[in-house]
């Protein structure tokens, strides 16, 4: 409060409900200070992100979904942000994965181009699945810098707003 700020992200939920939900609330009753909740989508798990596989994005989906259930009533929550860099593991950059369509071009800019419109269809899924059980809060793009952003604006139409780490 002090430092003038109304607004935290908080990138990943913990494993503990409640302790995420009294954080959220001691932030807003106390101080003022809302939070955008973020997920990684299984960008830090070992092994890398399989966002071409339907198994893993339908285990990523329900774990967004089951936070956004959990925390969509809390008073201090300003909106959902959806990743964070993860637009470079199309790129091949940090933490590539595979894909037959994307593995089939000989082309590397048609393959980057692929798994982009793969992992953004995916981001904008998400974001519909959101919109239908939370129409109350925005959500948001965790994207890194600007890399991407035109499939973005072609394949994930759905999400309210950009969420960028510009260095």
């Amino acid at each position: 409060q002090d430092m003038g700020i109304n607004t935290i992200r908080l990138y990943q939920a913990n494993a503990n409900p409640q302790e995420v939900k009294q954080v959220i609330r001691d932030l807003y009753n106390l101080y003022g200070i809302r939070t955008l909740l973020g997920d990684w989508l299984g960008f830090w798990e070992y092994p890398c992100p399989f966002y071409g596989d339907k198994k893993f994005q339908d285990k990523v989906k329900a774990q967004v979904l089951e936070m956004v259930n959990l925390y969509r009533q809390e008073p201090g929550i300003l909106g959902w942000i959806l990743g964070n860099e993860n637009n470079y593991s199309c790129l091949g950059q940090v933490n590539p994965w595979p894909s037959p369509e994307a593995d089939a071009e000989a082309d590397p800019q048609k393959q980057k181009l692929a798994r982009a419109k793969i992992y953004y269809s995916f981001i904008n899924d998400i974001s519909k699945e959101v919109h239908k059980i939370d129409l109350n809060h925005p959500v948001g793009l965790g994207n890194g810098q600007w890399v991407g952003m035109a499939s973005a604006n072609n394949f994930c139409r759905d999400v309210d707003c950009v969420a960028c780490i510009l260095y």
